[in-house]
């Protein structure tokens, strides 16, 4: 495939974007759909992967607050159609009932493997079908761009448990959309699956 086009960038390390996203409170839910660069049995999907995650360097957060890091990753659309791509910031309004076609694209960055936990933190976007801004439609072969926060003093805090001195930051993706059934809402896994390409080397800063 030839270079990707970029055609967003979505700044989710942001102070005032920083509440607990809807995904990672208690509910009901499954998932499906996405998955993370060390998740088991990640080449047995079929058809191949239609997007697939990069990431693509640490960074400063947007959050001046200590301990607040920050690192991008590049979304592409390797598939032969476009995807939808909830881009939302403010999620909770977006996911709030009775908006029509609730969306998010949950991001966990982990200290390390994160089929083995180690999550130093968690963010999200989100859309619905009454705000029609808050998706982008991905055409084949273009990108968008996720500034994802983490926890420094949490990630430095995991690899001082297990004694190490750095680490490979990961990152899991998962496409969720919110259905109702008899017992009420529910956030349930899309079958999107993200190829995760890498991880990223990590050292925390000396005290």
């Amino acid at each position: 495939m030839a270079e990707a086009q970029t055609v967003a960038f979505v700044d989710l390390s942001a102070p005032h974007k920083a509440a607990t996203p809807e995904s990672f409170r208690p509910a009901r839910g499954g998932n499906h759909g996405g998955a993370c660069y060390d998740c088991p049995n990640q080449d047995a999907f079929q058809p191949k992967f239609p997007l697939t995650a990069k990431l693509l360097w640490v960074v400063e957060s947007s959050d001046p607050a200590p301990g607040k890091g920050a690192v991008e990753v590049l979304i592409t659309n390797t598939s032969e159609d476009p995807i939808q791509v909830p881009i939302g910031v403010d999620t909770s309004p977006l996911l709030r009932s009775p908006a029509p076609d609730r969306r998010s694209v949950s991001f966990t960055i982990c200290a390390g493997p994160c089929a083995s936990n180690n999550t130093a933190g968690g963010s999200e976007t989100a859309a619905n079908s009454d705000y029609p801004a808050t998706s982008v439609n991905l055409r084949p072969g273009e990108s968008i761009v996720f500034k994802l926060p983490f926890d420094r003093f949490l990630a430095a805090s995991i690899l001082k448990e297990r004694g190490e001195s750095e680490c490979e930051l990961s990152v899991l993706v998962g496409f969720f959309v919110v259905e109702i059934d008899k017992d009420g809402e529910f956030d349930n896994g899309l079958p999107i699956t993200v190829k995760v390409e890498n991880s990223l080397k990590w050292t925390p800063l000396s005290n």
